[in-house]
């Protein structure tokens, strides 16, 4: 048996940036999301399985360290991109790099993109930030600027581990 973990990143689109901003000032145990936001503002990006067993702490840290640029333990799948123009995967990784510039370099050659437009054909994932939301089974944890909260989702808006 194992367990599943899915990341929901929070839209970083202008339009969300109202909702991002209050509850990055609500703050510990005063989130307040409802479903219908939920359903509107996160997108689940990724899903990961553990052994069970494994707490949820010991996700919430691996997922951290997985999934955030710079901790050089970052997850081939935090790590993949796509090309926008043809559709390739690759991992972006430091022993990549020089392959993935000469693809960009061949899109600009063949006259696909402009030299300009090729500076954004690569999509990949941005590290976690606060507000993005973890589930761990049928658990859900917002990331704080410092650790987890644990929440649960309701018709009204979410309650926090506090309020129970």
């Amino acid at each position: 048996m194992s367990q599943t973990a899915t990341i929901h990143y929070v839209s970083t689109a202008p339009e969300a940036r109202e909702f991002r901003d209050r509850l990055r000032f609500e703050g510990s145990g005063e989130y307040e999301i409802s479903e219908e936001e939920f359903d509107e503002y996160y997108e689940g990006v990724a899903s990961e399985k553990f052994n069970d067993g494994v707490t949820d702490e010991n996700i919430l840290g691996d997922l951290w360290v997985q999934w955030n640029r710079g901790s050089h333990e970052e997850s081939d799948e935090f790590l993949r991109i796509e090309c926008l123009e043809c559709g390739a995967t690759f991992i972006d990784r430091e022993e990549n790099h020089d392959f993935i510039e000469q693809h960009r370099s061949l899109h600009v050659e063949r006259g696909d993109v402009t030299e300009e437009e090729s500076e954004t054909m690569f999509d990949g994932n941005r590290s976690m930030m606060v507000c993005d939301i973890i589930e761990i089974e049928d658990t859900m944890y917002i990331v704080e600027p410092i650790g987890w909260d644990e929440i649960s989702l309701s018709a009204g808006g979410a309650e926090t581990k506090a309020d129970k």
